[in-house]
């Protein structure tokens, strides 16, 4: 993987370019007038806000410190940043050539910092599904899923009974990847699903459903905004969101 500056076509995944379109805009306002952003950016990197009427209003002076903290970031956190600098207009002309199962050409700033956006979002899932494990093991035991091991041959632990459950149905052996494709099934496939709770169920026989297990609202919360999903609603649906992103 290498700079390069080249004639080749530009290929950027939906984050990425997402990214490249929020660092064009705020280039344009550092050097202009205020406008509307479609981020969050606060933190080290600017992180892309879903919801439309949520656009951040910048002013040039806004617009410069967070273009300052974005090189700081790229800069710091990939080999190939040392090539960014204080010249942002330059950054956005920047190219850089990817390598392994998928080489292409992309955008080097808006790239670097995905890639940072990306490794903090494996990094808070981790931590929050962690966390949730803990939490499982202090109210009932953590669940299993008949048949479910990791690369060593031990059954993987999963914080609740639902997340457990999608893992059985997902497993080639029954209903595959795309078991959730025929919609009218989907429930019927999750309770035929084998898990249990406290210790790892077994194949071909029928776990007692255990009762969910009591974390307060305030917990299922904090794992919300660690997994960068909303955190607002009742208790099913936090946990809903909690399942869904684990």
């Amino acid at each position: 993987m290498s700079t390069a500056n080249t004639n080749d076509e530009i290929t950027m995944n939906a984050p990425t370019e997402r990214m490249n379109a929020i660092l064009s805009t705020l280039v344009n306002i550092s050097t202009g007038k205020s406008g509307d952003v479609q981020a969050d950016i606060t933190g080290a990197f600017p992180v892309y806000l879903w919801d439309a009427k949520a656009a951040t209003r910048v002013t040039p002076a806004k617009a410069r410190a967070a273009l300052k903290r974005f090189v700081a970031t790229a800069r710091s956190s990939h080999r190939a940043g040392t090539e960014i600098s204080d010249a942002h207009g330059r950054n956005l002309t920047l190219q850089y050539r990817v390598g392994g199962k998928n080489p292409r050409t992309t955008m080097l700033w808006a790239f670097v910092l995905n890639s940072v956006q990306q490794n903090a979002k494996r990094t808070a899932k981790s931590e929050a599904r962690s966390a949730a494990l803990v939490a499982a093991a202090a109210n009932g035991g953590v669940w299993f899923a008949a048949g479910v091991t990791d690369k060593d041959g031990n059954p993987v632990q999963y914080a609740d009974e639902q997340t457990a459950r999608k893992a059985w149905v997902r497993q080639p052996s029954n209903y595959g990847a795309n078991w959730w494709e025929d919609k009218g099934a989907k429930a019927g496939k999750l309770a035929e699903a084998v898990v249990s709770q406290g210790t790892p169920a077994k194949a071909g026989k029928t776990a007692k459903k255990a009762a969910t297990p009591s974390v307060s609202k305030a917990k299922l919360v904090a794992t919300c905004k660690a997994l960068g999903v909303a955190h607002t609603g009742t208790v099913a649906d936090l946990r809903a969101r909690i399942s869904n992103a684990l």
